[in-house]
């Protein structure tokens, strides 16, 4: 009993918790996907636009909508996560909020250049 006492109150203090490592792992599958549907929703706007069946504007909405304010409430999930270097996964973290960000804006520009484009009866989405 001695030796258990002694081990136990001289176990080195974990690098890490390992609930946060698990909530890190299962929001990034969540997040995976996520891009993957945000992904598909892209494409099918850019579709609709080439078929001409939707103005400039409102694949600007969708976009704003359906594809960058995904990426940003991802980002937001993602940053809401442990910070703490010693996890595993936390260079999987970083890269997740970067790319969830860098999606979310760039999404958001090219929704901006849409609005921009000088409307021109006739002229399908391209």
């Amino acid at each position: 009993m001695v030796a258990i006492a002694l081990l136990l109150t001289n176990l080195p203090e974990p690098k890490y918790r390992w609930h946060e490592e698990l909530a890190i792992r299962k929001q990034v599958q969540k997040f995976n996907l996520i891009d993957q549907k945000a992904n598909r929703k892209w494409n099918s706007i850019m579709l609709e636009g080439r078929e001409g069946t939707v103005s400039f504007d409102e694949m600007a909405t969708q976009i704003d909508e359906e594809v960058a304010n995904t990426y940003e409430e991802s980002f937001e999930k993602l940053s809401s996560l442990p910070d703490d270097p010693n996890l595993p996964s936390a260079a999987l973290l970083e890269q997740a909020k970067a790319y969830a960000l860098k999606r979310s804006e760039d999404s958001k520009a090219a929704a901006d250049k849409l609005r921009n484009i000088p409307f021109t009866p006739g002229r399908a989405a391209q």
